[in-house]
């Protein structure tokens, strides 16, 4: 005995997010990825609809997928979706990015600092506050700041998230 009403407001939210994947869908995009999705691949969304394509297909001929895998193929599928409609998925950027959310741009959503592999959500969170301090300078100045690990930092550094940051050492002499 399922209230009407209940099976009314299912359908009735259901006609939301419809719509806003039709009419909006790079805010439809950015709601998903930034509420629901709970594993990324950074390197593989970054690099578009052919490297999500292999990633999925490789990851079902896996025979022995961990919890971490399904979650990354629901999150794949999306993306694959996302780009096969045109959108394409921005690399974290130290002056752009957010701590959680994935931010809406011209034609795509910019990666957030938790979509790396493992960043954490209070060292995301330190980031960008840390950034809203003072802008960052220099690859050390970030390094300082954010207490980011040599392992994450040296990822984010290989993806090109420091890249308009010069490599010279600060006049604290960390470096």
């Amino acid at each position: 005995m399922f209230p009407k009403a209940h099976a009314t407001a299912y359908v009735i939210m259901a006609m939301r997010i419809a719509w806003f994947k039709v009419h909006k869908p790079l805010l439809f995009y950015s709601g998903f990825f930034s509420k629901r999705a709970v594993q990324f691949d950074h390197d593989t969304m970054v690099s578009g609809y052919n490297a999500i394509r292999n990633k999925l297909i490789s990851l079902l001929n896996s025979t022995d997928l961990k919890n971490k895998d399904e979650d990354v193929m629901v999150t794949l599928y999306v993306a694959l979706e996302m780009t096969k409609r045109g959108f394409k998925f921005l690399p974290v950027d130290i002056a752009k990015s957010d701590a959680l959310e994935f931010t809406m741009e011209n034609d795509g959503l910019r990666m957030p600092f938790v979509s790396i592999d493992g960043l954490g959500t209070q060292v995301a969170l330190n980031i960008v506050e840390e950034r809203k301090k003072k802008p960052f300078e220099t690859k050390a100045d970030v390094q300082k700041r954010s207490k980011i690990n040599k392992t994450v930092y040296e990822k984010l550094d290989n993806i090109g998230t420091f890249n308009q940051l010069s490599d010279k050492i600060d006049d604290i002499g960390v470096g």
